[in-house]
């Protein structure tokens, strides 16, 4: 029965902790989030705490055990010195009600509002990097207080000295469990955002992969006003096929990646710039002035042309681009035609000599 208890509140605990997860993965956040989102889960952390107490465990009829505290420990650790102030005060208002003010009451209130301020300060100034150090401190700072807090109600030493060391290895045993389900969840949000990260980057270039350039112009079309002026670039390497073919495909990728880096240099911060796919590159621009398009696309061409591409071996080449504009609404009256438009822009500075901007025709 007593072991049933214990695995309910481990449960209700787990159950609060993933569904915070869960909130904080689908905004995008880590756990070190906005202030506002904190103050709400220091909220949702007290809630869970009366749960606990209202699901407290009767070791005995005079013996009971209430894990309420390892909300505390689990806010100071994560939601700081406000977070857990916030949990602290709903807990001891708790405590305060539910007993009708009566001495026994007035200690424990007290005793949460001291664990709370001492796990916070923990949490802020002797241990403020996440890990086992700044958990086990709070957790034996916790302990120690409920303990103190208990002895000074109760009169019998020997149940005072029973309940605190069944409590001790209870609670214990219990933020053992939830520090390891933390540290557990922190790892696979490392894990989840450095592949979201990865699945909308080309590796090769570090640009925006495709998958990433279609999302922001889908956005770039849903936001479309009457003044909304949209530039496309589309870039391609001349004759790319040539350096694989002679060089290997190693000096292909470095070729690349040193165009990736020209692009970025030559671009503003606001464009969208990205590897399309193969030697194909594009910059989406959205706040260009008119009279600097074309500048922009020149700028580009001019850099690739004059740079030295160093290979892995040392030997030194040079690479020219041809470069296709569209321009929404001056060449392209239909947005969702831009890039096509803009890739046969580009095809014709091909076919017309290449290492050249052909804008296209309206």
């Amino acid at each position: 029965m007593i072991g049933n208890q214990l695995l309910l509140n481990i449960c209700i605990m787990i159950a609060f902790i993933s569904i915070g997860n869960q909130i904080l993965t689908n905004r995008e956040k880590s756990y070190d989030t906005s202030w506002r989102l904190c103050i709400a889960f220091s909220l949702m952390a007290g809630i869970v705490g009366i749960i606990l107490s209202l699901n407290r465990v009767y070791v005995a009829p005079d013996m009971v055990l209430d894990f309420k505290n390892a909300v505390i420990v689990l806010a100071a650790a994560l939601f700081g010195f406000a977070g857990v102030l916030v949990t602290g005060a709903m807990l001891a208002v708790y405590v305060l009600l539910y007993d009708a003010g009566s001495t026994a009451s007035v200690v424990e209130a007290l005793a949460v509002v001291i664990m709370a301020i001492g796990g916070g300060l923990i949490a802020k100034y002797a241990w403020p990097e996440w890990g086992w150090r700044q958990w086990f401190t709070i957790l034996l700072w916790s302990v120690a207080v409920s303990v103190i807090a208990v002895v000074i109600r109760i009169t019998d030493v020997e149940a005072a000295l029973q309940w605190a060391a069944l409590y001790g290895v209870s609670f214990i045993a219990i933020s053992a469990v939830i520090y390891v389900y933390v540290n557990y969840l922190k790892v696979l949000s490392v894990y989840y955002r450095s592949y979201k990260e990865n699945s909308l980057i080309d590796y090769r270039t570090g640009l925006n992969n495709i998958r990433q350039f279609e999302e922001k112009f889908g956005r770039i079309v849903q936001n479309l006003t009457d003044q909304s002026l949209i530039a496309m670039l589309f870039i391609d390497i001349d004759f790319f096929k040539k350096i694989n073919d002679r060089y290997g495909h190693k000096n292909g990728d470095k070729v690349l990646e040193d165009l990736g880096k020209i692009l970025i240099s030559s671009c503003n911060h606001m464009d969208i710039v990205s590897r399309n796919g193969g030697e194909e590159f594009s910059v989406l621009m959205t706040d260009c002035p008119r009279e600097k398009i074309l500048d922009v696309a020149e700028r580009i061409r001019k850099a690739v042309q004059d740079y030295k591409f160093i290979l892995l071996g040392g030997d030194i080449v040079h690479m020219t681009v041809s470069i296709g504009v569209a321009v929404y609404p001056d060449t392209v009256k239909d947005i969702q035609r831009l890039v096509e438009i803009a890739d046969k822009a580009m095809y014709e500075a091909k076919r017309s000599g290449r290492n050249k901007v052909v804008v296209a025709k309206p």
